[in-house]
């Protein structure tokens, strides 16, 4: 038993005790599994946007700070890209609130596709996205960010002509930032970009 074994019966062996006991053991396991992937399931439902199938906000929030925290120990770059679709309440309010879900589904989805193993792509919150990219410096986080912008703006969400601000910031390994100056300094580019005329690549001041 402390070797984990679970039930044992003496000898002689009674037929109908040893199925009984085999039987409860099946099912006991049987229940473990199905509690695992109960469990399993309600942990994607806690990081997981259902709308679009990337991380949540509150799953970019917990994975952030590590992040950085990795970067700064083990000494590699790590750069935040902020998206923000153009003009997304015009498509909900002329091609109502179904064609903007579906817009939204199909930017997730990109941006999911041009994600590495090591990278996280999340949904923010209303049209605003976040990819956090580990080993990934700034010149080439900005070369990321402005071949997404292409791929968006020829893609045709919904059938919809739309493109994406972006927003581009880089941790500096010897200084003191954390995740959420790091995310500020990248949406402060963003409403750079907007400034800017929209559908263009703006790295933080």
């Amino acid at each position: 038993l402390r070797s984990g074994v679970n039930d044992y019966i003496s000898k002689p062996v009674i037929e109908e005790e040893l199925w009984v006991r085999a039987r409860n053991l099946i099912l006991n396991r049987q229940l473990q599994r199905r509690i695992e992937t109960q469990q399993k399931h309600l942990e994607a439902l806690a990081t997981t946007d259902q709308l679009t199938g990337l991380y949540n906000r509150h799953y970019l929030m917990d994975i952030g700070p590590r992040r950085i925290s990795e970067a700064r120990r083990h000494h590699f770059a790590l750069s935040l890209v902020v998206v923000d679709v153009d003009k997304f309440k015009d498509v909900n309010d002329v091609h109502g609130h179904s064609t903007g879900d579906e817009v939204l589904k199909e930017v997730g989805n990109l941006l999911e596709q041009s994600c590495r193993n090591e990278d996280v792509a999340a949904r923010f919150g209303g049209e605003e996205f976040v990819l956090i990219l580990p080993h990934c410096r700034l010149e080439d986080a900005i070369g990321k960010a402005e071949k997404l912008r292409v791929t968006l703006s020829e893609l045709m969400p919904a059938g919809l002509k739309l493109t994406a601000s972006f927003g581009v910031s880089t941790l500096n390994l010897a200084g003191n930032e954390n995740f959420g100056t790091l995310f500020d300094a990248a949406d402060k580019a963003v409403y750079a970009a907007k400034e800017a005329g929209r559908n263009c690549v703006k790295k933080a001041a």
